[in-house]
């Protein structure tokens, strides 16, 4: 429900507005009840019993009790409480189905949430719910549907002249109990296929069951690798069309920070004709070999222009003898790369698009090549690619060999063997590598280098930056776990000495007797 992506899931919603809408509901509608107590206080028991577990949470001297506990010990005693005085004191018909809409609108509100477990508890989850679970019509459906049974049931067994009771409450209880149901099965489902999915790397049911057995390693950085590099492809023998490559000098900036976006001497093909007029062009690149791709490695696409809506990129997939098996569209818009800038494509430099991993080739593909189309070609607009091309990964402990490494702090979990920084004498050690979880590597009010301050609050202003994608291997090429980040300081990192002494600066002006503060010349 708030802004963040990691609130906006159904099981952070279902919990809170299904306690609210108990809360509300059932003290509103045990003013209309079919079976009536002495006592005239019941209704507020659910109200009373809510405010009371909440107090006690004013009693814990830190405030992760709210984020990792709040509404679960109330939520929990509250749903008892509800159900129970339901039961018991009965309310009509009315009141029921009243309550019993309102729950079913609430569930499907929640369910129309993702699916989306934070960081590494989320890798391959299925994030989009079945539309059903959305539905309110399909929980009304279904409550009415127990509560029909039920009745009918009772009738059945009732004897000739007895009155049977009515299980209109039964009408509400269900949907509660449904949806809390509802949650945990496809909270625990997702997880499930999502370590089967992750079964050949790194996982966490697999990471967890190494740590039972005693052999933990280096838990995510012993399989997630780092797209430091990029690599050739070989051109295939093979015949078919083929448009030949440019031979202009005026080729956009190759590169981000230390990082390369195409290859070194890689060929390019572009649609650019100073002459051009209104007209359809096509560019086709040969076929290059993808066989010996590894699955550490992601299929590459460099493309740089002045697309517009007439302008198309697409990858062919071929097998060995060059027929086409697939063809995959590439968009050219706004899409998450290496870093969270703008990476549409533009006329200055390469922007890097990752077309695919070995597992998502069609099968028996051995090659691929790129066709560019526009179908109005004109002097303003154009488009250029370079020749396919390897994005190689390198695994987390190779690249931690040697270096100083921080772990932002959703991250640091799951990788126990790396140290952090050390801090002496005053002074916090000069990191080399910055590891970046995916949920809140681009919010950087919540990262370890943030815009509040502390240790490591400048770095990007006293060090060049390169960033580097995450890859799962042996996963889809939009798979992520986050990113590294290099840094290149501009100045010595080792240039410093610990002189022993005191001495007594002026305060910051705190208080009215704390001076100005020090001074340049101090």
């Amino acid at each position: 429900m708030g802004p963040e992506l990691a609130q906006r899931t159904f099981t952070r919603q279902l919990v809170v507005l299904l306690t609210l809408a108990l809360l509300v509901g059932v003290t509103a509608v045990l003013t209309r009840v079919t079976r009536h107590s002495t006592r005239r206080v019941t209704w507020a028991v659910p109200a009373l019993a809510y405010v009371a577990a909440n107090l006690t949470f004013f009693l814990s001297p830190t405030k992760w009790t709210h984020h990792f506990g709040a509404l679960a010990a109330p939520g929990a005693l509250l749903l008892t409480v509800a159900v129970a005085v339901l039961v018991r004191r009965r309310p009509d018909r009315w009141a029921s189905l009243a309550l019993t809409v309102g729950l079913a609108l609430t569930v499907a509100l929640a369910f129309h949430a993702g699916n989306h477990p934070v960081e590494y508890s989320g890798y391959r989850v299925v994030r989009d719910l079945p539309a059903v679970l959305g539905n309110p019509a399909a929980w009304l459906l279904g409550a009415l549907a127990v509560v029909g049974a039920l009745w009918w049931y009772r009738r059945r067994a009732a004897s000739p002249g007895e009155v049977s009771g009515r299980p209109w409450p039964e009408a509400p209880i269900s949907i509660a109990v449904a949806a809390l149901a509802a949650s945990v099965m496809v909270l625990t489902a997702s997880g499930a296929a999502a370590n089967i999915l992750l079964r050949n790397t790194w996982s966490m049911a697999g990471d967890t069951t190494s740590a039972l057995i005693g052999d933990p390693g280096c838990g995510l950085a012993d399989d997630a690798v780092a797209l430091t590099g990029t690599g050739r492809l070989p051109v295939a023998d093979v015949g078919g069309q083929a448009s030949p490559p440019a031979d202009d000098d005026a080729s956009p900036a190759n590169g981000s920070g230390d990082r390369l976006v195409v290859p070194q001497g890689a060929e390019r093909w572009t649609t650019r004709d100073d002459d051009a007029v209104d007209r359809t062009t096509e560019v086709v690149t040969p076929w290059f070999d993808i066989r010996e791709l590894t699955q550490r490695e992601v299929l590459g696409m460099g493309l740089a222009g002045r697309p517009d809506d007439g302008t198309t990129a697409v990858a062919e997939y071929g097998d060995a003898e060059g027929r086409v098996l697939q063809g995959l569209d590439i968009e050219l818009g706004d899409e998450d790369d290496e870093d969270s800038e703008d990476t549409s494509v533009g006329e200055g430099s390469w922007t890097r698009r990752l077309v695919g991993a070995s597992r998502e080739f069609p099968e028996g593909a051995a090659l691929v090549r790129y066709r560019l189309t526009d179908q109005n070609l004109t002097a303003g607009g154009w488009l250029a690619v370079a020749e396919p091309y390897r994005v190689v990964g390198q695994p987390l402990t190779e690249l931690f060999e040697g270096k100083s490494v921080a772990l932002d702090w959703p991250i640091g979990f799951n990788m126990p063997c790396v140290e952090p920084p050390r801090v002496a004498d005053g002074m916090v050690e000069a990191i080399d590598l910055l590891v970046l979880g995916d949920t809140f590597s681009d919010d950087p009010g919540l990262l370890i280098v943030d815009n509040k301050g502390g240790a490591y609050g400048t770095v990007d202003e006293v060090a060049g930056i390169t960033r580097y994608r995450g890859f799962l291997p042996d996963t889809s090429a939009d798979v992520t776990w986050g990113a590294l980040v290099e840094l290149d300081y501009d100045l010595p990192t080792d240039a410093f000495r610990v002189v022993d002494g005191s001495r007594t600066i002026a305060g910051w002006g705190w208080w009215p007797e704390a001076g100005p503060g020090p001074s340049p010349e101090d």
